[in-house]
C-alpha cells in the first residue's frame, strides 16, 4: 500500500469517526429530552402543591428568570395583567408550563421582537396569553 492509500484511508477513518461522534452527541441529547419528559410527565400525576399568588407578580417572576436569553435575542416583554388579580396554582409545574410557552413565543417573534403577556377571566379560571407581535 502506497503513502498516498495509506493517508486517503486515514482520512476516511477519520471522517468516520467524526460522523459517529456527531450521531452519537445527537442521540445522547435525544435521550436526555426523553428522560426529561418522562421525569416532567411523572411530576404531572404527583399531588399538587396548590397556593394563592399575585398573577402579575407570578409572571413578572418567571420573565425575570429569563432575562439573559430575552436580552440575548433583544426581545421585550410586555407584562399587561393586573395587579389585583389573585389565582391558586402550583407554582413550581405553572412556570415550567410558561416558561415553555414565553421560549415558543421567543422563538417565533418577528421584526418587532415583542412579547405581550395578558390575563383573561374565564368561569372559575384565569387564562394566561402569551402573544408575540
Amino acid at each position: 500500500m502506497d503513502s498516498h492509500s495509506k493517508t486517503y484511508e486515514q482520512f476516511c477513518w477519520v471522517k468516520q469517526k467524526n460522523i459517529i461522534m456527531e450521531e452519537t452527541e445527537k442521540m445522547n441529547k435525544l435521550v436526555l429530552e426523553l428522560l426529561s419528559l418522562s421525569k416532567y410527565k411523572q411530576k404531572m400525576f404527583e399531588k399538587t402543591k396548590e397556593e394563592n399568588i399575585s398573577i402579575r407578580s407570578f409572571v413578572q417572576g418567571v420573565i425575570n428568570s429569563m432575562n439573559p436569553i430575552l436580552k440575548e435575542n433583544s426581545i421585550e416583554i410586555d407584562n399587561t395583567i393586573n395587579k389585583k388579580l389573585i389565582g391558586r396554582t402550583d407554582i413550581e409545574k405553572a412556570s415550567t408550563v410558561l416558561s415553555n410557552y414565553i421560549n415558543n413565543a421567543i422563538s417565533h417573534t418577528n421584526m418587532y421582537r415583542k412579547i405581550v403577556i395578558s390575563c383573561e377571566e374565564k368561569t372559575n379560571t384565569y387564562r394566561i396569553n402569551v402573544f408575540n407581535t
